[in-house]
């Protein structure tokens, strides 16, 4: 239980060779990570403790954010040049949220693995509205309870992705000309994408799925 953040911060101080940070079912009123050894961080299972989450890791390669954590307003001190693999778990509806979570991986220059999902399936996952940074390396997108219009909008700002991974496809209507690919496909399609997973296809329309096979 951290009332405050000087317990973490003092355990952190004196183990300037840390690589990896778990927390787990931790309580606080905020959270201050601030070290320049740690690799890989995780947070999960809050219980919604936390109100603000402020995270100063300059060497940070690896990020995992649970559902309960995602929600919590999120900031980063410098760059996070080093990360290359992000999963965030929301099940947060509000906009605001969102913009949290992407504020955080405008930070990620060099991110190489992107994992958005969340746990339960009473909204889809989506950023409509929301600037998405482009993510000039990624390499594998992995997206589950997501609408086809946010498929398109992530891989629109992907220059490079060669492996995507769909969880809980949503489509709306097989008429609908959002849908149709290959004719909206962003170009990343036809120039690296090598590996498509499809999980839980619930698409009506499966001229869409033939048009994915066409690509690939």
């Amino acid at each position: 239980m951290f009332r405050q953040d000087d317990t973490l911060q003092t355990f952190l101080s004196v183990c300037p060779r840390l690589k990896e940070l778990i927390l787990c079912d931790c309580v606080g009123l905020s959270l201050g990570i601030k070290s320049s050894s740690i690799r890989n961080l995780e947070i999960t299972g809050t219980n919604g403790a936390y109100v603000h989450i402020i995270i100063e890791a300059p060497r940070l390669e690896s990020i995992f954010l649970s559902e309960t954590v995602s929600c919590y307003n999120i900031k980063t001190v410098g760059s996070l040049s080093c990360l290359v693999h992000a999963t965030f778990n929301s099940n947060c509806p509000s906009k605001v949220h969102r913009c949290r979570i992407i504020c955080l991986l405008q930070q990620a220059s060099n991110l190489k693995i992107l994992k958005l999902t969340q746990s339960k399936s009473k909204q889809s996952l989506g950023y409509h509205g929301v600037q998405l940074p482009v993510f000039q390396n990624l390499e594998c997108l992995e997206l589950a309870y997501v609408t086809a219009p946010f498929v398109l909008q992530m891989l629109e700002h992907t220059m490079n992705l060669t492996s995507l991974i769909l969880h809980k496809l949503k489509g709306r209507c097989a008429t609908d000309d959002s849908l149709m690919l290959p004719k909206n496909a962003p170009n990343c399609l036809f120039r690296s994408l090598k590996t498509v997973v499809i999980n839980d296809f619930c698409w009506p329309g499966m001229k869409v799925m033939r048009d994915w096979q066409n690509i690939c």
